[in-house]
């Protein structure tokens, strides 16, 4: 990910911190010397002002003066969140909480020195992924009520402690009243009856999970397709799309990015599904803020009629889904009183 160098500062110790000039948390259109709320996330970062730019997202905060609300919660299941960002995702409106599910150090909330033997500080973008997935739901919905999981060392769920520490905080996160939207950008090519159940368990309760198709490389994604649990019916897929204005409009996926039947929506422009995934619960938490009495399926069923390939024949990709959201079209959606539901 591309971040700027004014992102965060240092105090006089020498410790990183938030600049709370620069926290999307803090943002009022009243007083803010930006243009638009994708120009002040642009000073933050980069990536994420294009993905609110190119969903249409930037319409809904500026046109329409919505940014989400604590009436609706969003949470990221991760590896959790480095200590020196909490204070910086803690600032502005909504509420924001942390919790640990990962054995054996149950009820520490951050990354630890020790996972994945030491070799998650190693591996490019995985110490740091939870904390970048709550970056990212905090610009989509800076006024909803925030939560970070850590349920796993790794963003790919490879070992048996990861699934059951994920496991755990789905049904949590389940039983959790303040939270509707769940954020999980990992996935694994196994298939896990407890977790599964632990799934269902928070579909029942009329929530939304958003998950990862799949973030590897192109070789073993074109083996593998959509990755469990974005396979299930009752879960979100997202995957990320390459940029537009540079394949002459058509539609490629992100060059570490998943596809496949199983796949609901495309985020543009992302390489990897990590931030797709996050871009897009915080995308439903806002909309769904709207309208917190409206059902989820009719939230859902209003990004899909905005979607590019519903839009152009009415039915699914059999790579991307319903494709890229216009999230301004299923703001307007919901604001007219939603749509008639339909099977997805």
């Amino acid at each position: 990910m591309t971040h700027t160098s004014n992102a965060r500062s240092a105090d006089a110790e020498g410790a990183p911190r938030a600049l709370p000039a620069l926290n999307p948390g803090l943002y009022d259109p009243a007083t803010a010397t930006a243009a638009s709320y994708a120009d002040f996330v642009e000073e933050i970062d980069h990536d994420t002002a294009a993905w609110i730019r190119r969903q249409h997202m930037d319409r809904v905060f500026d046109e329409l003066g919505l940014f989400g609300s604590p009436a609706i919660g969003v949470a990221v299941l991760d590896n959790g969140v480095l200590p020196e960002w909490v204070d910086y995702l803690s600032t502005g409106s909504g509420g924001y909480r942390t919790a640990g599910y990962h054995p054996p150090d149950v009820g520490e909330t951050h990354p630890q020195d020790s996972d994945f033997l030491g070799l998650a500080k190693v591996i490019p973008n995985t110490f740091d992924h939870g904390t970048r997935q709550s970056r990212y739901i905090q610009c989509f919905a800076p006024r909803a009520s925030r939560a970070t999981v850590r349920g796993s060392s790794l963003p790919f769920l490879l070992l048996p402690n990861d699934i059951i520490g994920a496991t755990n905080g789905i049904l949590a996160l389940a039983d959790d009243d303040a939270v509707q939207v769940v954020s999980m950008s990992m996935g694994t090519i196994f298939r896990s009856q407890e977790m599964e159940r632990a799934i269902d368990e928070l579909h029942g309760r009329g929530k939304i999970l958003v998950a990862a198709a799949g973030t590897t490389v192109p070789v073993i994604r074109d083996l593998i397709g959509v990755v469990f649990p974005a396979t299930l019916p009752t879960v979100i897929s997202a995957t990320g799309l390459s940029d537009t204005t540079q394949t002459g409009g058509q539609f490629e996926l992100g060059s570490a990015s998943h596809g496949g039947p199983e796949n609901d929506f495309v985020i543009e422009p992302s390489p990897a599904s990590s931030e797709a995934v996050s871009s897009l619960a915080g995308i439903i938490a806002t909309l769904w803020a709207i309208d917190p009495g409206q059902p989820r399926e009719s939230i859902l069923d209003a990004l899909v009629r905005s979607s590019n390939f519903y839009q152009a024949n009415g039915a699914k990709d059999p790579l991307f889904g319903w494709g890229r959201v216009d999230a301004y079209q299923a703001a307007l959606t919901i604001q007219q009183g939603g749509c008639v539901v339909t099977s997805r």
